[in-house]
């Protein structure tokens, strides 16, 4: 009898533990069930090669437009192109001192500079879309987007160049100066685009790009503040209007390449890159031509 009763407990025990067992796997395996799966989808780009194409093509059609109407409506305001030389000073109380001289090299109407502009960027877009779309498309697939950079450094060089005129930079060697390094910017801005292509993450070619766009923009800047401090008559509200809208376009492409190399990108993120890069540009030029219309029409 008493070992009946030994059996018969083992058995309740043996019970027991695969009732607790079953539970134990049921709730792992609701557990299982229950767990959220993961999403494989990638994220769809909002810009593809055949937006860019488009884009291109509207783009050489309105800076097109702008060039034409800037010819035809604006006024004939023109301004002096200078070169810096020394000469004799002939009301110092020495003889044989020299003192700053400056002779006038060129007269330009502003038309014709704001046309030379949006005509170059015309061209630029059309390439893009047409004889060199191929090339363009395989270096944005390449994460390096060289022709870009190089129609960008050239026509943002002449727009600042246009903007300090108006501010009083006059003197042609500055005004090269500041070409220079604007194009000295936008190499390096190619040459940081190639070498975060991998995602690498290296900002040093950034940061020594931002410091040669610093260096373009001060005889402009020291310009404006001089004026305020020391001229007679500050200058007109559009020169500082121009100023502060192509620095902040400046500044937004910055950011652009900032946020690219922080983040990274596969091929189709960048082609979202690639589209920010063109609509701001496109953007600074619209609303260079839409202040300088109102400032200077007939």
């Amino acid at each position: 009898m008493a070992t009946a009763k030994k059996t018969s407990s083992k058995k309740k025990t043996t019970t027991k533990k695969s009732a607790s067992a079953s539970a134990s796997k049921k709730k792992t395996a609701s557990k299982k069930v229950a767990a959220p799966k993961k999403s494989t989808a990638k994220a769809t780009p909002m810009v593809t090669f055949e937006k860019l194409y488009k884009f291109n093509m509207f783009a050489a059609v309105a800076y097109l437009g702008f060039a034409v109407l800037s010819v035809i409506f604006l006024s004939n305001t023109s301004v002096n192109l200078l070169f810096a030389h020394s000469t004799k000073d002939e009301l110092a109380a020495t003889e044989d001192t020299l003192g700053p001289a400056f002779t006038n090299v060129l007269n330009i109407e502003v038309r014709y500079l704001l046309a030379v502009v949006f005509g170059l960027s015309a061209i630029f877009s059309i390439l893009l879309a047409t004889k060199l779309r191929s090339r363009y498309e395989k270096g944005v697939s390449a994460k390096v987007s060289s022709l870009r950079w190089i129609f960008l450094g050239i026509s943002s060089a002449l727009t600042l160049e246009i903007v300090s005129v108006l501010g009083g930079v006059t003197e042609m060697a500055a005004l090269k100066m500041i070409a220079g390094l604007i194009l000295v910017t936008s190499i390096l801005g190619l040459l940081s685009e190639a070498q975060n292509k991998n995602n690498q993450k290296q900002f040093s070619l950034f940061y020594l790009s931002l410091f040669t766009g610093f260096l373009a923009w001060i005889p402009l800047i020291s310009g404006l503040i001089g004026t305020g401090l020391f001229g007679i008559q500050n200058f007109s509200w559009y020169v500082y209007v121009l100023a502060a809208v192509v620095l902040t376009g400046f500044i937004n492409i910055a950011l652009i390449q900032y946020r690219y190399i922080k983040t990274g990108a596969n091929t189709s993120q960048y082609l979202d890159v690639e589209g920010k890069y063109v609509s701001t540009d496109f953007l600074i030029k619209l609303a260079v031509f839409v202040i300088t219309f109102i400032a200077f029409y007939k």
